[in-house]
């Protein structure tokens, strides 16, 4: 059972919080902040018509963070690159683990954007206040969009082809055309003992898509409320959309 199959039964129920123990021990892959963490780089060559860019085969993990939504398990993540700034790209492998700790989600996440709510109705639509935007059936990507932004030119190519636009569709047994977006909270150690790292509140929904080949992409569609960064508070609120990729767990190794 996938994590978004799991998140969809428990639909609009706030979530609670369980924050790291404030040091990264007992985790999947025994992963930990400054550890190496290795990808198998094939599933990302098979992925043909990806938006993804390559990740590259051996990282540091510089950060992992902890989110909670209502599961009979555990979410992680392994950040390979944080991204706090707009400017800083943003990468890590997500795993979800059911409530005997067996490993049953790997994902490849990687920013194609962060925006920023200009106006109130801008974080009306992606916080679930209105009955549009976030939470709505099918969410397109468009081709000049992000050419404007300087997205790698030929990966929108190969991507897009003749097309304008690239439609995802919303990760949920319903097909009803809106539902309010998940709620949660993550919170991240960006050092082994807890002593720096960022808490946020999250409002998210999953959308994917078929590849031209086979096999599927994710496109999370997360707005973060930071809540406090190292021990100062603040109230930054943006919109990270990020590309995700299903990986097998042995496509993963820690050390």
């Amino acid at each position: 059972m996938s994590l978004f199959q799991a998140a969809a039964a428990v639909l609009r129920k706030k979530a609670g919080v369980v924050a790291p123990k404030g040091e990264d021990t007992g985790l999947p892959f025994n992963a930990r902040v400054g550890g190496l963490i290795t990808l198998n780089i094939s599933p990302f060559v098979r992925a043909h018509g990806t938006l993804l860019r390559s990740p590259g085969a051996v990282h540091t993990i510089v950060a992992i963070s902890k989110m909670h939504i209502g599961l009979e398990g555990d979410v992680y993540r392994f950040y390979m690159e944080k991204g706090d700034s707009a400017t800083d790209r943003e990468s890590y492998v997500q795993v979800y683990v059911d409530s005997k700790k067996t490993v049953q989600e790997v994902l490849y996440f990687d920013r194609l954007l962060r925006m920023f709510p200009e106006n109130a109705d801008d974080l009306a639509a992606f916080t679930g206040k209105v009955e549009a935007g976030l939470g709505q059936l099918e969410f397109s990507l468009w081709k000049a969009q992000l050419a404007d932004i300087g997205y790698d030119e030929s990966l929108l190519n190969i991507a897009f082809g003749d097309a304008e636009s690239i439609t995802y569709t919303r990760m949920t047994p319903s097909q009803s055309d809106y539902i309010a977006p998940f709620e949660g909270r993550e919170n991240r150690i960006d050092h082994s003992k807890g002593t720096q790292g960022l808490r946020q509140n999250i409002v998210f929904m999953p959308y994917e898509r078929t590849l031209p080949l086979g096999g599927k992409e994710q496109l999370f569609i997360s707005t973060e409320m930071v809540q406090d960064q190292n021990g100062k508070d603040s109230d930054s609120v943006h919109v990270d959309f990020m590309l995700g990729l299903p990986l097998s767990e042995i496509d993963v190794k820690v050390q």
